[in-house]
């Protein structure tokens, strides 16, 4: 507890005293024009104002992304670069559809801009600077290569024979396998086997584990590859990299929604309805509490986040997770599908605790991206001399990469996800990488 006081006390400090609060009132003053557009012409106001809020969301989104942290891929870039697209690009489809843009629509959209404005402005707009990575222990990342590739040979064969529930514990294994294969020197035939052998079980994984849904688990994996080597080469060269390929990966999805998934659900499901529904849907749950349909849950979504590892069977009345708690709310139908609805993190914030909610997530999931921060830069800074090190290093980047899943559907998934990929990840490291255990 003391350690949290002392992180938040570091944390406000270094906020007065940033130096880089300039561009950010800029940013500030373009939100409040986009707001001012309903004002003053209530007639067409709120097309004018969702499509300036949207836009400035948007570019906002893609410049923090840029912006923060240097040549480094930051956890708060990521967040900034996920609202860009689930909110900003999003809010802009909404604003193109036939007919006058809904003022559901517009408040959803203003919510996901100065949530996010407000983090930067007061968790993270004080840059960090991040050393590169170092490596000095070959032995260490060829130990990482052979045991990734075992776990996830093992993954993809559990997968092959219809465990498809135990996908995450694939997509650890393959973090873990991408981080080592990355490290490791090996030259000449051997590397190229072992990359021809990595890239036999992706495929496999794909074919077995992947029907169209769980994008955001391929989003993951190449971001913990996408995070790493930015760590690396110490140039923005990977940030570039991510923003030019981020409109061919979107459409890439889209298409593999679109032929995979769509027949199973239907209209939620189509090719970009994961993307752009969300931010109707948060508009759908403020329509619906003023309507009375239902009632603030006070926190349940986040009791049932914290006992995600506690079996339903030994505990008859847990709550559900937010993406399961809206599909009973929004789509009843489908209750027994097994099917997530999604309505981005302050949509959990507000179905819990109402407007002081979103308010408080500012702070909460503010600081949780700041201490995220922290950890991955004293990470980077360290050699990876010595199994643990390794481990580490990979339990990190998988908390980093998941980051666009926490702000599209709240913390359950999130913590669903991440808490299985490290449940895998240690249960490899806990016989081989113990801190008494050498490097060999």
């Amino acid at each position: 507890m003391t350690a949290v006081v002392e992180d938040a006390v570091v944390l406000i400090r270094d906020q007065i005293t940033s130096r880089h609060l300039a561009p950010l009132f800029g940013w500030g003053a373009a939100g409040i024009v986009a707001m001012m557009l309903r004002a003053a012409d209530p007639t067409v106001g709120a097309d004018y104002s969702q499509n300036a809020t949207a836009a400035v969301t948007l570019a906002f989104g893609v410049w923090a992304f840029w912006a923060h942290g240097g040549p480094q891929i930051t956890t708060a870039g990521l967040y900034c670069l996920s609202v860009a697209v689930f909110v900003g690009y999003a809010g802009l489809w909404w604003s193109a559809q036939p007919g006058t843009t809904s003022p559901l629509i517009v408040t959803a959209t203003l919510t996901g801009w100065w949530t996010t404005y407000a983090m930067y402005l007061i968790c993270w707009s004080r840059p960090r600077q991040y050393a590169r990575l170092r490596v000095s222990s070959p032995e260490v990342t060829h130990w990482g290569v052979w045991m990734g590739l075992a776990a996830a040979a093992a993954g993809t064969a559990l997968g092959a024979i219809g465990y498809g529930s135990l996908v995450q514990f694939s997509v650890g294994a393959l973090s873990l396998l991408t981080v080592a294969l990355m490290l490791h020197r090996a030259q000449g035939h051997r590397a190229v086997g072992r990359l021809i052998l990595a890239g036999g079980i992706v495929a496999v994984f794909w074919q077995t584990s992947f029907s169209g849904y769980g994008r955001l688990n391929l989003v993951a994996l190449a971001l913990v590859a996408l995070v790493l080597a930015s760590a690396r080469t110490g140039r923005r060269t990977v940030k570039a990299l991510v923003l030019g390929a981020a409109v061919p990966a979107l459409w890439v999805f889209v298409r593999i929604r679109e032929q995979l998934g769509v027949e199973l659900y239907g209209r939620e499901l189509d090719g970009l309805g994961s993307v752009v529904n969300p931010l109707g849907t948060f508009g759908r749950l403020v329509d619906g509490h003023s309507l009375g349909t239902y009632s603030f849950e006070h926190g349940s979504t986040f009791l049932a986040t914290a006992t995600f590892w506690v079996p339903g069977q030994w505990w008859s009345g847990k709550p559900d997770g937010f993406g399961a708690e809206l599909v009973a709310l929004l789509y009843p139908e489908l209750v027994n599908s097994n099917h997530s609805v999604a309505a981005h993190a302050y949509g959990e914030w507000y179905f819990n605790f109402g407007w002081l909610g979103v308010v408080a997530m500012v702070p909460a999931i503010g600081w949780f991206v700041w201490w995220l921060d922290r950890l991955l830069g004293r990470t980077v800074a360290r050699p990876v001399d010595s199994r643990r090190r390794l481990m580490v290093l990979v339990a990190i980047l998988v908390a980093v990469a998941a980051i666009p899943t926490l702000m599209w559907v709240g913390s359950f998934t999130y913590a669903a996800r991440v808490g299985q990929q490290l449940l895998i990840l240690a249960v490899i490291a806990l016989p081989f990488a113990s801190r008494r255990q050498n490097n060999e």
